[in-house]
């Protein structure tokens, strides 16, 4: 009986144990894609708005980036990249294609009005456990082609 009553502790002590060990892997699962996550974001806009030429035009909710993919120093439709929130700051989008949807709270801010812009932030709140944090990405546009016809 009482070899019973101290496998049943036991078991029970190995059963709180596995749920524990259950609950914390999934948490650092959620962990670990939110931060992957963030990193393909951060990854994705640091790239684009460095290898811009230009910034064309700014808005609280948008900005397009010129990247003079011919060398011709004329900006066309298909050099132009539009990045933007949607509404009420929900989303963020890079052209048409590229859409991160869990970003919230998306705001922009420039050093200068475009086409003097040579520096772009992107802030924005991802949830991570429950939780949400705010993250900012910050990157300079490396050269300055202002010289250039528009």
């Amino acid at each position: 009986m009482i070899a019973l009553l101290v496998s049943s502790i036991v078991l029970g002590a190995v059963a709180v144990l596995a749920n524990a060990a259950t609950i914390a892997s999934a948490a650092t699962d959620d962990m670990s894609r939110s931060q992957s996550h963030l990193q393909q974001i951060a990854f994705r806009f640091t790239d684009v708005i460095r290898r811009a030429n230009c910034v064309l035009g700014t808005s609280a909710d948008e900005f397009s980036l010129w990247h003079d993919i011919n060398a011709d120093g004329l900006a066309t439709a298909d050099e132009l990249t539009r990045i933007w929130r949607g509404s009420g700051g929900q989303g963020l989008s890079v052209g048409s294609l590229e859409t991160y949807a869990s970003c919230s709270n998306v705001t922009f801010a420039y050093d200068y009005a475009a086409p003097l812009t040579r520096f772009v932030t992107v802030w924005f709140d991802l949830s991570e456990n429950g939780q949400t944090q705010r993250y900012s990405i910050s990157a300079h546009l490396r050269g300055s082609d202002i010289h250039r016809k528009f």
